[in-house]
């Protein structure tokens, strides 16, 4: 009887290949007649990669980014002035952070918005966020992340700035891995990503009047 049984197996996936139908097919199909459960393969990921993790998408509030109030006690330096949340310059989801900034022009100016917390990061190799500006906003706004870490509280810009798109969105990414080129301070090493305090995003100009918007959005780990 066992050898009878096992000669039927083989003919039918004998058949089933010869049909065209794949063994894999056949042995879903058995298993729907006997009542077995398939097993289901787990989805395959490639070796070393890091999901995005998504930290801020402003759906329904500001998420706790604010403009810090030493910002708010420069006004010959910073030029923000207040934070909201809209359907405008949204690229997840459908809602973004809008910062309002008045730019006088004809020098350095800035505007500032960030948010507190402890972060380990150490899964992750980058740190990423959108900003998007409206067709009105004139060229030669750059933008920026800033990282607060470790027990110290120490500031730590990104070592470039870089330009935005008028009517377009920018994605600042930088690399918080050891050994990372991306930031002012020599010699990242692990504890830098490992305690994370706070998180800034300026956006600066040097020349440039301007009055409006500028959306944040995506802010994300890589």
């Amino acid at each position: 009887m066992t050898r009878r049984t096992n000669v039927s197996m083989v003919l039918g996936i004998g058949l089933t290949v010869a049909c065209g139908i794949a063994p894999q097919a056949w042995s879903a199909a058995q298993a729907q007649q006997t009542g077995q459960a398939q097993p289901v393969a787990p989805p395959q990921r490639a070796p070393g990669v890091v999901q995005p993790s998504l930290m801020f998408g402003f759906e329904t509030d500001a998420q706790g980014w604010t403009i810090p109030d030493w910002a708010m006690e420069k006004p010959d330096e910073y030029f923000g002035q207040d934070v909201t949340v809209g359907n405008e310059g949204a690229t997840e989801g459908n809602k973004a952070l809008a910062i309002s900034v008045v730019f006088p022009g004809g020098r350095w100016g800035g505007a500032i918005v960030q948010a507190e917390d402890y972060w380990d990061w150490s899964p992750h190799n980058y740190v990423a966020a959108d900003i998007t500006l409206p067709p009105d906003a004139p060229a030669g706004l750059r933008g920026k992340l800033i990282l607060t870490v470790g027990e110290g509280w120490e500031w730590i810009e990104m070592s470039r700035s870089v330009q935005l798109k008028p009517g377009g969105t920018t994605t600042i990414t930088a690399d918080v891995a050891p050994g990372s080129g991306d930031w002012k301070k020599k010699n990242i090493d692990e504890e830098f990503r490992r305690d994370v305090r706070k998180m800034s995003v300026r956006v600066e100009t040097n020349k440039a009047p301007y009055q409006g918007k500028i959306y944040i959005d995506n802010v994300r780990l890589e």
